[in-house]
């Protein structure tokens, strides 16, 4: 054993995980050691999708990496390398029932997280792999003779690991209450790399200024159609569901639109909500029902078609007389109806920050890593994977997949890089 060769892995979540397997598969002759600062692995997926674990993505790569908001072009590899199917595969083989719900998004039948991370367990028993709980990195160090040193510290031991590579895949800022502290930045930058020169919470929910929001706190409505516009320019338009909050707003549409303005607060960006895109002349529609309702009064006709509370918001916002009976109402005010429910004005204000964040915009400049194989081109022997790189993309699975990706590419590498 004095010749084994060593793999450490900073990092106990899907992409450090995925690394350590696969280097312990690929070369079965070395030592795996994955070490993780928190007393369970995965804490951080075990939130994500609301707890279901939104595994992956079951769209073609082409689309999944139009789905990437920064430097797609640079995991075009580690995502053809490993692509969703093969995730899938994996852990279908440990006896995970897997299930596909709308626009792709795979989760466990169980939609419980903990089912995810307990097949990954399984798949991470192996003889030559070490997992280390509760335990610090302090330090990196590289030697002279091309090794690193790993200065680790948890309450029963305070030293040093010697070794031949090591995979750096501790995740960036989002989600901090599951450690997610920057340690990855901090380790890049001593050992030579250059970081972007900020980090942003990305897809993420948004305060809006508008007070009338909190007045639908905790109604969510299906299939929205959301604008966004900035310096009066259109940067994003999708459909999907939006649940509004105390703070403002959020929902997967929402979090997608978050993430084209990471970088961009310094200005006010604006949201437009369609209530009903699936009516194109939303005024012919009203018409129709007002037609066939003329003795009630335009409360009574207004929440037949949308919530109540959506309807007093209408009545704060746009001051109209809901009492008005539907034979009385002007073109005008019919008209004001039809721009509440089809153009509701929100004024972006700011991000909730980086604890509700699934993502963050930022990180290892990835110009100083070989796409290839996740290898720094400046310090061998050093790899990176998932969300420590300045890469992150919509929510619907497909940063879990980034991570998957990546980390195989650099376990894979690492191990038979010491072969």
């Amino acid at each position: 054993m004095q010749n084994t060769k060593t793999i450490v892995v900073i990092g106990g979540g899907p992409s450090g995980m995925m690394a350590a397997s696969t280097a312990a598969r690929e070369n079965t002759n070395s030592r795996v050691i994955l070490i993780e600062k928190n007393s369970i692995l995965a804490k951080k997926m075990s939130i994500t999708g609301g707890g279901r674990c939104n595994i992956t993505n079951i769209c073609d790569t082409e689309t999944l990496i139009k789905k990437i908001q920064r430097n797609p072009k640079f995991l075009y590899s580690s995502l053809y390398t490993f692509t969703s199917e093969m995730i899938i595969d994996i852990l279908k083989n440990t006896g995970l029932d897997i299930k596909v719900e709308d626009n792709g998004r795979v989760f466990p039948v169980s939609n419980n997280s903990k089912d995810v991370i307990g097949s990954f367990k399984q798949y991470l028993n192996l003889k030559n792999i070490d997992i280390l709980l509760n335990t610090n990195v302090k330090d990196i160090l590289k030697t002279t003779d091309n090794k690193f040193i790993i200065k680790i510290e948890n309450e029963k031991i305070n030293k040093e690991i010697k070794s031949d590579c090591v995979i750096i895949s501790t995740g960036g800022l989002s989600a901090k209450v599951t450690g997610s502290t920057g340690d990855g930045y901090r380790f890049a930058k001593k050992l030579g790399h250059s970081l972007t020169e900020n980090f942003y919470p990305s897809v993420v929910p948004l305060k809006i200024k508008e007070k009338f929001t909190s007045d639908l706190q905790g109604i969510s409505f299906k299939n929205v159609y959301v604008k966004m516009f900035l310096d009066n320019k259109k940067i994003f338009e999708d459909n999907g569901d939006i649940i509004f909050t105390h703070f403002g707003v959020s929902g997967p549409v929402i979090l997608r639109a978050s993430a084209h303005i990471a970088k961009k607060l310094n200005t006010t960006p604006k949201i437009y909500i369609d209530f009903f895109p699936n009516e194109k002349s939303f005024d012919i529609f009203l018409l129709d029902i007002f037609k066939n309702n003329i003795n009630k009064n335009l409360k009574t006709v207004l929440e037949g078609i949308t919530t109540q509370r959506l309807v007093e918001v209408m009545f704060i916002k746009e001051k109209v007389d809901l009492n008005l009976k539907i034979r009385d109402i002007t073109k005008e005010t019919r008209l004001t109806v039809v721009n509440f429910f089809k153009n509701l004005e929100l004024t972006v204000v700011d991000t909730m920050g980086f604890n509700p964040a699934i993502a963050t915009a930022g990180g290892v400049l990835v110009k100083e890593v070989n796409p290839s194989n996740m290898e720094s081109k400046i310090v061998n022997g050093l790899y990176f994977t998932g969300e420590v790189l300045d890469v992150d993309a919509y929510t619907g699975g497909y940063n879990l997949q980034i991570a998957f990706s990546t980390g195989y590419v650099a376990g894979l590498s690492a191990a038979r890089s010491i072969l």
